[in-house]
């Protein structure tokens, strides 16, 4: 390994002293889902550990997770955890885990909690950066791809992403923001020729990572006790606690360059005996800074202002039905006339393959 408690190190180095977890748990409403809710757990730097306790000033990219099949954002706290510690709020979706789950409704769900958590989630407001990835684990990694394919986040990550109905594989044709899958060798659950392989191999992104867990399993990114540990009852590969190490140290470097601009090498040079890393990328990854465009108001009514954006870039503004608002050249600052548009979630696509979120209200 070259070497991951370096790489831990060089990912914390930004956060140090955030050890400290606080958790939230709140419901968003989605009016324009007849009002669905959304119940969600938000775990959090906090200058105390505790349930609603005040987070730290931040802001903080936000990673929005969904869980596998009839689990729960509360099997994965080690993980998110490690992620707090590393300078990240992650918010647990903790919608559809019952036995007969609604893929659509789930990526959705963190399409939407990746759009309106920096406005909604009231306790966070003032804590959450303008950069978010969306990821999860089997269901919640296929319906994390559901979500991306929306232009709802910045970059996308999957833990043994599963397919689903609809498809996560016929999806991914149209995620072009930068994704990671994470692929245990001895998954007998959701084998990785029927669902990881295609899902990564069908993503659109110009830059895209595939890591292979020498010996690792299905429900090895979860803590142990849940309902995921039953289709692996005689599993004896990988030990949990390394699978859960590896995981949180990788999707953190991937997602502390593309979310906060952290050297590319820390995930392109970890190398160790039980996993391996594919990357195919066609931008120069060590140059790319992230894009912070500023969205004022957000939530907007009328009129909004975005400043930060490269001007001239061909970009269309669509709705979450695919429905085009607008369509022009980027410039900073942009001026948008919004009084026609509707309410809700958009998302402004640029030629380049970036994205914004943007959040009407009535």
């Amino acid at each position: 390994m070259k070497n991951v408690v370096a790489l831990l190190l060089a990912l914390l180095s930004g956060a140090a002293g955030m050890a400290a977890v606080g958790t939230w748990d709140w419901t968003l409403v989605d009016a324009e889902r007849g009002g669905r809710e959304i119940a969600v757990t938000a775990h959090y730097p906090a200058a105390t550990a505790g349930a609603e306790v005040t987070p730290l000033a931040g802001p903080f990219p936000t990673i929005v997770f969904g869980h596998g099949f009839v689990m729960a954002g509360s099997d994965y706290v080690s993980i998110f955890d490690a992620w707090v510690d590393q300078g990240f709020v992650v918010i647990a979706v903790n919608t559809e885990g019952g036995i007969a789950p609604d893929h659509d409704a789930f990526g959705l769900d963190l399409a939407y909690v990746a759009a309106a958590a920096a406005t909604e989630l009231t306790p966070l407001i003032g804590a959450l950066d303008d950069r978010v990835a969306v990821g999860g684990h089997s269901m919640g990694g296929g319906a994390a791809w559901l979500a991306a394919a929306g232009g709802q986040a910045d970059a996308v990550f999957g833990l043994a992403p599963a397919e689903t109905n609809p498809s996560a594989i016929a999806a991914a044709a149209s995620v072009q923001i930068p994704a990671l899958v994470l692929s245990g060798s001895e998954d007998t659950v959701t084998p990785a020729a029927d669902h990881h392989t295609p899902i990564y191999a069908g993503t659109a992104a110009s830059c895209k990572a595939f890591v292979t867990l020498d010996a690792g399993s299905h429900c090895g990114y979860a803590d142990s006790g849940s309902l995921c540990d039953l289709g692996e009852l005689f599993f004896n590969g990988m030990s949990r606690a390394r699978q859960q190490e590896i995981t949180a140290q990788l999707v953190g470097a991937w997602l502390a360059h593309w979310l906060n601009g952290a050297p590319w090498s820390d995930f392109e040079q970890a190398t160790a005996s039980d996993f391996s890393i594919a990357t195919e990328c066609s931008v120069d990854v060590g140059a790319v800074a992230p894009l912070r465009p500023s969205v004022v108001p957000n939530p907007f009514v009328a009129r909004m202002e975005i400043d930060g954006l490269k001007p001239g870039v061909e970009a269309t503004v669509v709705d979450a039905t695919g429905r085009v608002h607008w369509t022009g050249l980027t410039a900073s600052p942009l001026t948008l006339e919004t009084g026609s548009w509707p309410a809700g979630v958009l998302v402004l696509r640029m030629a380049d393959g970036t994205s914004i979120q943007l959040l009407k209200s009535r």
